[in-house]
Parts: C-alpha cells; sequence; structure tokens
C-alpha cells in the first residue's frame, strides 16, 4: 500500500500480512494502538512510514525483547557446548550430563539437545561401553563452537543456528 492513511483505525486484527516483507510504504498513521493492532510488526512498514508514537514505541520494545531472545539463546546454546568442551577440545558426554547444563527461558533442555541434534550441531551416539547414549560437537561445527566458548564470537555457522531457534520456538 502506497501512500494510505490510517486514523483510530483497529481492524488490524481482520488482516491477513505477509511476516517478512513490507507492506506499508510511504503511509501515515495515527492513533493506532498497538494493543488492538496484535497483527502488525515492524516488518510490515518500510522506513518512508510516518507511525505515531505509540505504534513506534511498541516496535521498539519488541526489538529490545527480540535482542534479548538473541543473547538469551545464545547464552543458553554456550551453556550446552560447554558442557563437552575441555582442554581446548570436545569430547562425547553422556544425556545425563547433558541434561545438568542449566539454561534459561521456556525451552526445555530436551527441546534445546533434540533441535541442535537435528540442525546437525550434536550427534547423539551411543557410549562404546554400552552404557547409554550422549552427545558430542559435530565434526564440522568444532571451530564455530570452540569460538563461541573459548573467544565469545559467534561465527556464521551458529549465527544460523541461533536465528533458526528465535525462529521455530519464539517466532522471530
Amino acid at each position: 500500500m502506497y501512500e494510505g492513511w490510517f486514523e483510530e483505525y483497529h481492524d488490524f486484527e481482520k488482516c491477513e500480512f505477509p511476516s517478512d516483507v513490507p507492506v506499508f510504504y510511504y503511509s501515515t498513521f495515527k492513533g493506532i494502538d498497538p494493543q488492538f493492532s496484535a497483527t502488525l510488526n515492524s516488518m510490515l512498514f518500510d522506513s518512508t512510514c510516518n507511525l505515531n508514537e505509540e505504534l513506534r514505541k511498541a516496535f521498539d520494545d519488541s526489538l529490545s525483547s527480540a535482542g534479548n531472545l538473541s543473547k538469551q539463546v545464545r547464552t543458553n546454546l554456550y551453556r550446552i557446548l560447554k558442557v563437552g568442551y575441555r582442554s581446548g577440545s570436545f569430547s562425547w558426554k553422556s544425556e545425563s550430563i547433558y541434561r545438568m547444563a542449566s539454561i534459561k527461558g521456556h525451552i526445555p533442555l530436551e527441546d534445546y539437545l533434540r533441535f541442535l541434534t537435528l540442525e546437525g550441531l550434536l550427534e547423539k551416539r551411543a557410549e562404546k561401553a554400552g552404557g547409554g547414549d550422549g552427545f558430542i560437537v559435530a565434526q564440522n561445527f568444532k571451530d564455530a563452537a570452540k569460538n563461541l566458548i573459548a573467544n565469545d564470537i559467534v561465527k556464521p555457522d551458529l549465527e544460523v543456528i541461533i536465528k533458526k531457534i528465535l525462529r521455530d520456538f519464539h517466532g522471530l
């Protein structure tokens, strides 16, 4: 929509929008209450739009929340990967050891472990002595995982994983 004018319009909930592309360009929004506009997100508005203060603040708060979630996911990933990291290398650790990792947020540790295994970051293996299953960081992720743990650097491989977690578990 180009050059639209929305004033005191409260029926955005009845509209369907794509989730990841701008819909509004050079449009003005006045008196739009973000509480009544749950279907609106900042991705829908091109930078040429004029948003009322309440709507702009709601989007800023949402971005701040997304940034906090991203940090939380990164910290959780660090804590999970650290379980198998000792003396500069990764080794196999049992599921029971991994389950002791302390993470934050509403995503259960089991969901993280399942997701990281499906994404190929962790490999689930049986213990050689037959004592049960465990995990080891996959060979192609060892460098990125080591950089996160040792240097607090997120390589592109892990950035992709973090974004997928944010998308799949948090809807961002």
